[in-house]
C-alpha cells in the first residue's frame, strides 16, 4: 500500500521538462536528508518525535513540491496565472502545496 502511494505522489510532480528542480528527484532528496537529521542528529533527540510523527515529517518532505510549476509567486501574481488568482495573490505555492 506504501508503494502504491509512492507511485501516486511521483504522478502528482510536474514533468523535470516544466520544473527541473521540483521534481520526484528532490522530493527524495529533501525526504532522505530530513531522515537523516531526525535519525542522525541532535535534532531528533530534541523534537523528541514519536514514529508517527517522524512518519508525517517523511510524508511532508516527500510531497511538499507537488505540482510545482517551476515559477516563482511573483511571476504568477504578474502573469495573472491560475495559481495566483485561485490563492488570491497570497502565498500562491505555499497554499498549493498544502491544498
Amino acid at each position: 500500500m506504501f508503494i502504491n502511494f509512492l507511485e501516486g505522489v511521483s504522478l502528482c510532480y510536474n514533468d523535470p521538462i516544466i520544473a527541473p528542480y521540483h521534481s520526484t528527484t528532490h522530493a527524495s532528496d529533501v525526504a532522505q536528508g530530513l531522515h537523516v537529521f531526525l535519525n542522525g542528529g541532535e535534532l531528533g533527540k530534541l523534537l523528541h518525535l514519536t514514529p508517527l510523527e517522524h512518519l508525517g515529517a517523511l510524508v511532508a518532505a516527500l510531497v511538499h513540491d507537488v505540482d510545482h510549476p517551476g515559477l516563482g509567486n511573483g511571476f504568477l501574481i504578474n502573469t495573472k496565472d491560475e495559481l495566483a488568482l485561485l490563492y488570491n495573490d497570497q502565498s500562491i505555492l505555499e497554499n498549493h502545496s498544502v491544498a
